[in-house]
């Protein structure tokens, strides 16, 4: 039997993070071809389990070996890659050491880029052989076509701009680049709709006046860890700039609007794994602006818009350039429209589904 954990009941935020999206296209694409339990006791010895996340700093979920075949999905190895601005503590340390042990425990890894999969190779020192890479897909709500929510009701409800906006959808760690993309917006004077749960603290702060709104940019917790220091910087530039918009998390019928209304989504990750918002947002006939590294080059091959992710005035340029719609725009929205034909949900779960169950 196929049994997927689901470690979502145990940790409400994954929903809102890559990890519980990647929980739900599991479940939209395997719910008859496996059985998904939140408690590990509810493995049976001859199962094949899959592990969906692998969290290097916090506690292993497992510590022995539970089903006859175990196979542990990693996205990516960043913060290993990038320890000053991923700093862990003792704790961490202590979970770290214990993660990298119990890897021995997994019969097969499974990852989501060849980029990935290199990186799993160079930091955990697995053998290439043992790693399978399987292409996320999209929700289906985000793949299927069906009548887009409108423009007014997006705008009574989220208070998206009348005129041309640009997305950004995800986290807010370091390798997202955030301070780049929003100074890059500002010099083009265009507006950003940023997408996701961690960023209603803007709009928290927004409605405080001025002495509490710097009494909490300088004590509160929430913010001032020093892994927040670029998403705290971030936030001093966009919290009185009205091209910023701040929707919070956004329901997958109402994000395939929000993507099909845009001009053109944001992606300058300074590393990623595979780049989901590329390929959501390419779906909907959005085409993205990318940050010019190996992985989405991987993803999105030539129908993106390339940048230098650290020279913000070329990303400005790249924007400033789509606001006036030239005729290659065009013609990019349906090359990103039809490289999102390669990551189609029969797709994943043909692929996926090999992976799990070969020897």
């Amino acid at each position: 039997m196929l049994t997927i954990y689901d470690p979502i009941p145990d940790d409400p935020l994954g929903k809102a993070r890559g990890g519980g999206r990647t929980v739900k296209i599991l479940r939209e694409n395997l719910g008859e071809n496996a059985r998904f339990v939140s408690d590990l006791h509810h493995v049976a010895p001859d199962d094949t389990l899959l592990i969906p996340v692998w969290q290097p700093f916090h506690r292993p979920y497992l510590f022995k070996k539970i089903a006859a075949r175990q196979i542990l999905m990693i996205f990516d190895v960043i913060p290993l890659k990038y320890p000053e601005h991923f700093p862990i503590g003792l704790k961490g340390r202590w979970w770290m050491m214990h993660n990298l042990r119990t890897l021995s425990l997994y019969d097969r890894i499974v990852t989501i880029s060849e980029i990935s999969k290199r990186d799993i190779v160079d930091y955990l020192n697995i053998d290439p052989h043992c790693i399978d890479v399987v292409y996320l897909t999209t929700s289906k709500a985000l793949y299927r076509a069906s009548k887009a929510t409108s423009r007014k009701t997006l705008q009574e409800k989220f208070d998206i701009p009348t005129k041309p906006y640009f997305t950004y959808v995800g986290d807010m760690n370091w390798n997202k680049n955030l301070v780049n993309m929003a100074q890059a917006a500002i010099k083009a004077q265009a507006y950003l709709v940023c997408i996701g749960k961690t960023f209603s603290v803007v709009n928290d702060l927004r409605a405080m006046d001025l002495e509490e709104q710097h009494e909490y940019l300088a004590t509160s917790g929430d913010i001032n860890h020093f892994e927040q220091k670029e998403f705290k910087d971030f936030v001093k530039l966009v919290l009185h700039d009205d091209l910023f918009i701040f929707p919070g998390y956004v329901p997958d019928e109402e994000l395939r609007s929000l993507y099909a209304q845009a001009l053109c989504n944001v992606l300058i990750s300074r590393d990623e794994g595979f780049g989901l918002s590329y390929l959501e947002s390419a779906r909907q006939h959005c085409p993205s602006i990318l940050a010019d590294i190996p992985v989405f080059h991987e993803i999105a091959a030539r129908a993106a818009y390339f940048v230098d992710s650290e020279q913000p005035d070329v990303i400005a340029n790249a924007m400033s350039d789509i606001l006036k719609k030239p005729r290659s725009y065009i013609a990019m929205k349906e090359k990103a429209f039809g490289r999102s034909k390669k990551f189609a949900p029969q797709t994943f779960t043909k692929n996926i589904m090999q992976a799990l169950t070969s020897a």
